[in-house]
């Protein structure tokens, strides 16, 4: 494991849906699960052209409200909903 950088002006830097909720723990350690969220990240922002968790934040909450709401919903273990019709189980 790879200790977590030093916190950017005292707190966490990434984007929010694609941190893994083990970077929100002051004890962080990064390892091949946390580039693994954050790849299921990316494949869900291919397949369903909008950020993880955009179905479940309202989107016209202020940016910092967002970003917490969204830290919350990961801390909790939650995943982002799939929309069957754009992520179909055959191909």
């Amino acid at each position: 494991c790879i200790p977590c950088p030093v916190p950017v002006a005292g707190g966490v830097s990434g984007t929010p849906g694609f941190m893994a909720p083990e970077v929100f723990t002051p004890e962080a350690f990064y390892d091949t699960q946390v580039d693994v969220f954050s790849y299921g990240g990316v494949l869900y922002e291919i397949t369903h052209n909008a950020f993880p968790f955009s179905m479940e934040v309202d989107e016209n909450l202020s940016e910092t409200d967002w970003y917490n709401a969204v830290m919350e919903i990961t801390l909790q273990g939650l995943r982002p909903q799939l929309d069957a019709k754009k992520c179909p189980i055959s191909m």
